[in-house]
């Protein structure tokens, strides 16, 4: 809605007579349709949305503030610096959980070797070498 509402630009378009709020109002210049209704809903949700993110910001100054009278040499970081070391962070917990996940994988994968080669040998299998796809718009040689 703009800065200055004017009353004579709104118009009823249908009155829902048992209940006003599910009214349709039309406003002119605009050609907007809503009802009483759906204003309050979408007022009573950015309420909300105001509340939980007051809420948020107040919990974020007082962790920044925390955090800065425990390590001062934070507050003087520039924006870069303090940016450069968070995705230094995140990125070397990536890398602490990949690492020994990967080890758990290689681990896992000898294993099914081991298993595999067991019960092709008991068995009598014959142990077909791994699928190489062929892409035939590469030229071979």
């Amino acid at each position: 809605m703009s800065d200055k509402l004017n009353l004579d630009d709104f118009e009823m378009k249908e009155l829902n007579e048992e209940n006003f709020k599910d009214s349709v109002i039309e406003r002119k210049n605009v050609v907007t349709e809503f009802t009483p209704d759906l204003i309050e809903q979408h007022k009573s949700d950015l309420l909300k949305l105001q509340r939980e993110m007051t809420a948020q910001v107040s919990l974020c100054k007082a962790t920044i503030e925390n955090i800065e009278r425990n390590h001062p040499h934070v507050a003087d970081m520039s924006d870069e610096d303090m940016h450069s070391v968070w995705m230094a962070f995140e990125n070397k917990n990536v890398v602490n959980e990949a690492e020994p996940k990967l080890a758990e994988v290689a681990e896992q994968l000898a294993k099914y070797d081991e298993l595999l080669e067991g019960v092709y040998e008991k068995f009598g299998f014959v142990k077909s070498e791994e699928a190489v796809t062929i892409d035939p718009d590469v030229p071979k040689g």
